[in-house]
């Protein structure tokens, strides 16, 4: 009787195949925690790759090219394809994205010094402000939030500033579970972030907006689904050739053999 690794009475190649059947779960295991790593290393990364280019365009004009290009970085992680070369990917977004989310968010500051100036002057009202206010002022605030969390993946979808603004401007009340489901996971995150504030500067950016970015992406494959056809969508995907409604809903005319084509 012959023994090998895999026991008395086995040939060679049956025990090598019952070791590699052991060794299975462990190297499954194993692939699962180093996954799991690799995320948790790119979110952190992310975030302070967002923080650097925040500062690098003085805040107000360095924030939205930094959601932008976070967003564009932090999609692929939900794929399972995270970015090889995080640093290369994150500045090339920044930079091709830096005009036009500039563009884009110029009315998300407006709005929100706006919404600053209301609350300091309701926090200075000699006998305090009428409830009614603050959750006007709360509801507004809110809104703004959950266009914000819009705003990132609609215009990485090729589409121009004016539609994209009516999309992000109109998308919370179009898609009301989604933004319920943003609103929830936004307000998890808080209490998160309170229970722990040593996450706040690891993730505090890079998290909710891979969370975020994948509920609103979600969505706008839904309606790019519903849609279909190349139809004249509120979003567009910029891997796939821009076509006009009528010319994908008319048919191809016949072509004379005779007719010459300039």
């Amino acid at each position: 009787m012959t023994s090998t690794p895999g026991g008395p009475g086995l040939r060679p190649d049956r025990a090598a195949g019952a070791w590699a059947a052991r060794d299975e779960p462990a190297v499954g295991w194993s692939g699962r925690v180093m996954s799991a790593l690799r995320v948790i290393a790119h979110l952190v990364a992310i975030n302070l790759l967002m923080l650097a280019g925040t500062l690098l365009g003085g805040v107000v004009l360095g924030a939205f090219p930094a959601l932008a290009a976070g967003h564009g970085v932090l999609a692929p992680i939900v794929s399972g394809a995270p970015s090889e070369q995080l640093w290369r990917d994150f500045w090339a977004g920044y930079r091709a994205s830096w005009r036009r989310m500039n563009v884009l968010g110029a009315p998300f500051w407006c709005g929100g010094a706006l919404l600053a100036v209301d609350g300091l002057v309701l926090s200075a009202a000699p006998e305090g402000a009428p409830v009614v206010l603050w959750a006007g002022l709360a509801v507004a605030a809110a809104y703004g939030v959950l266009a914000l969390a819009f705003l990132a993946p609609a215009t990485l979808r090729g589409e121009g500033l004016a539609r994209t603004w009516r999309f992000v401007a109109l998308a919370p009340l179009l898609s009301p579970g989604v933004s319920v489901a943003v609103l929830f996971t936004l307000a998890g995150l808080v209490v998160i972030g309170a229970w722990a504030p040593v996450l706040v500067p690891l993730a505090g950016a890079s998290l909710p907006l891979l969370l975020t970015g994948w509920l609103v992406e979600h969505r706008l494959r839904a309606i790019d689904a519903q849609a279909g056809g190349g139809q004249d969508l509120p979003v567009r995907d910029p891997a796939l050739p821009a076509r006009s409604t009528a010319s994908a809903e008319a048919p191809a005319p016949a072509v004379d053999s005779r007719t010459t084509i300039e």
